[in-house]
């Protein structure tokens, strides 16, 4: 591990979004955050995606990555401040089509019906949310969520 990132690696957060809901992120390595929504629009999402992480300052991250649905998200992660700000370029597909975004990666079913939302639409057409959420929680470990072990990345 790159010895910037052992502030966050290994960490788990639980956060709410004022419109977006409850989240939840666990950094567990270098390149892979896995996550779970388990309020607003997007409720009932897991995923594991692969992850750019860029160190700020000690305990501030910002934290990127593409999903399989086209869209966009890079968090900047305050571990002091228990924040979290969001930038979210939903796809045109995610967005409208939220509930098709539901399910776990680990499904291949889901995966599939991500990777038709994100042919929907194109750059021009995300809708962009920007937002802050209250981190509630951090620990160490993935807690509820499932790890992802090597022969799962096919990103």
């Amino acid at each position: 591990m790159k010895e910037e990132l052992k502030d966050i690696i290994g960490k788990h957060i639980v956060y709410t979004y004022g419109d977006l809901g409850k989240y939840e992120a666990y950094y567990q390595s270098e390149d892979v955050v896995v996550y779970a929504i388990h309020g607003g629009p997007m409720k009932g999402r897991y995923n594991y995606v692969k992850a750019y992480y860029q160190k700020i300052r000690d305990n501030l991250f910002n934290v990127s990555w593409v999903e399989e649905t086209g869209t966009i998200v890079t968090t900047t992660v305050d571990l002091d401040q228990k924040r979290v700000h969001g930038f979210i370029a939903f796809s045109q597909g995610h967005w409208e089509n939220n509930e098709d975004a539901h399910g776990d990666k680990r499904n291949m079913k889901d995966l599939e019906r991500w990777r038709k939302l994100s042919k929907i639409g194109d750059h021009t057409t995300r809708h962009i949310h920007l937002d802050e959420a209250h981190i509630i929680d951090i620990f160490e470990g993935p807690g509820d969520l499932k790890q992802v072990t090597n022969d799962m990345l096919f990103f």
